[in-house]
């Protein structure tokens, strides 16, 4: 065992989540579209066929879990709310990768001031 595993355990550390959020899902319009979804892929081409997806890139955000001693309970307190909008876009056979999308509050953040050629997209 590594040495912090084994200290961790000498003196009861577990990881706790500080907060958490839950979404449930419909499961009946998942199990429809699981039905659906094999016999629109065989008239498709694998090239034809994409997906895109946002997500929310926090970059003023603590971690979400903490060392603490077993039976004690846990405040991590609020988390930051500065975040940026990413979209991320592909084809399933992977050969189209659209550079992602990222969009910000500020028109020209300084940040990128000096930043001549940049991997993806802001608007």
């Amino acid at each position: 065992m590594a040495g912090w595993k084994i200290l961790r355990k000498g003196i009861n550390i577990v990881f706790r989540k500080l907060c958490c959020e839950s979404v449930s899902a419909d499961a009946s319009s998942c199990t429809e579209w699981l039905s659906e979804l094999p016999s629109l892929l065989k008239v498709c081409k694998a090239d034809d066929v994409s997906t895109a997806d946002e997500t929310g890139l926090f970059f003023h955000c603590f971690p979400n879990k903490t060392a603490a001693f077993k039976g004690e309970e846990c405040h991590g307190g609020k988390q930051g709310k500065l975040r940026m909008t990413v979209l991320l876009a592909a084809n399933q056979s992977g050969k189209e990768k659209l550079p992602p999308l990222m969009i910000g509050r500020s028109k020209k953040p300084r940040c990128f001031s000096k930043i001549k050629s940049f991997p993806m997209m802001y608007k």
